[in-house]
């Protein structure tokens, strides 16, 4: 019995130590900054001379910067021009974001809270972005994902 207790005690504190919320805040410039649970700045959004929205890791260096194509759909483009996601709206007005195979890879759903749910391909819960007390908002994993 007690060796049960401690693996089941140990499996809950391995999982809440793999699951990582990231919260969006805003920095003294007005750019938005993502901070895990220890307060470490993840990366950090910027616009960039032309207006388009763009992810730099703490070196400066680009992660990914978003544009609109023809068709006025969003599109993440890497630090080498490359389109590698892009960003639609499903028959219900649900986001879709898609890699650039043109394969689902998340879809963001409001729930019936408000908050936005995230879904993977195979409809599984990835995370729920929610607004904390200070009006940030808070990307929670799903623990069992």
């Amino acid at each position: 019995m007690k060796n049960i207790i401690l693996i089941l005690a140990f499996s809950l504190i391995g999982l809440n130590a793999f699951s990582q919320n990231i919260t969006y805040k805003k920095d003294w410039q007005g750019n938005t900054i993502a901070v895990d649970d220890r307060g470490n700045t993840i990366a950090t959004q910027k616009t960039d001379w032309q207006g388009n929205v763009i992810w730099v890791d703490n070196n400066g260096n680009t992660i990914k910067t978003q544009k609109q194509d023809w068709q006025g759909n969003n599109t993440w483009q890497n630090n080498q021009g490359q389109t590698i996601q892009t960003e639609k709206r499903d028959w219900q007005g649900n986001k879709v974001l898609e890699n650039n195979q043109g394969q689902t890879e998340y879809v963001y759903k409001k729930d019936w809270q408000g908050n936005t749910a995230v879904y993977d391909r195979n409809g599984k819960l990835v995370g729920t972005y929610k607004q904390d007390w200070q009006g940030n908002t808070v990307f929670e994993k799903n623990p069992y994902y």
